[in-house]
Formats: C-alpha cells, sequence, structure tokens
C-alpha cells in the first residue's frame, strides 16, 4: 500500500474568527438583534437568515477584508453581548 501521509508536511495557522450566529426568540426580534450586533461589534457588520428558521441569522464582516477578529476577541465579545444582556426582552 502506498502511504503518503508519513510524507505530508502540514502547516498550522492561527484560527480566524468568521462570523456569529444568532437565534432569536421571534420574527419580531429582528430588529432589535440588528441594533445589538451594530452596539457590540460596530458598524461593518451584516446580519441575514440563514436555513429554514426565520428566526436564525448570521453575522458575518460585510466585506471578508479588513481587521480580523481572533477567536479569544469574538469570544470576549460573546461574553460582553451575554452580560449586557444586549438581545433579551
Amino acid at each position: 500500500m502506498n502511504d503518503r501521509r508519513d510524507q505530508t508536511e502540514f502547516t498550522q495557522v492561527a484560527p480566524v474568527f468568521e462570523g456569529f450566529v444568532l437565534k432569536a426568540l421571534d420574527q419580531s426580534q429582528r430588529a432589535k438583534a440588528r441594533k445589538a450586533v451594530t452596539r457590540v461589534l460596530g458598524k461593518g457588520w451584516v446580519m441575514r437568515g440563514f436555513g429554514d428558521d426565520e428566526t436564525d441569522f448570521e453575522v458575518m464582516r460585510r466585506s471578508p477584508k479588513g481587521t480580523r477578529r481572533s477567536v479569544r476577541r469574538a469570544w470576549e465579545k460573546t461574553y460582553y453581548a451575554a452580560e449586557r444582556r444586549c438581545l433579551r426582552r
């Protein structure tokens, strides 16, 4: 058997955060969620629905170019939003 796994070199790169996923209580929370995203992350982020459920949203940078967030920074923003209850009624 010709196994080339031993000959393959792997380069590790630091993980890069690409986006958030939000689950709203109901469709009427869309505007509130959008405001919270802007308040917590700043401008330059877009929120759009995905999947079959109208309450599921993904939040991504408007442009793939520009400053990327580290995974650590993304978690910090998540905790910040949770502590301040940015997405609760």
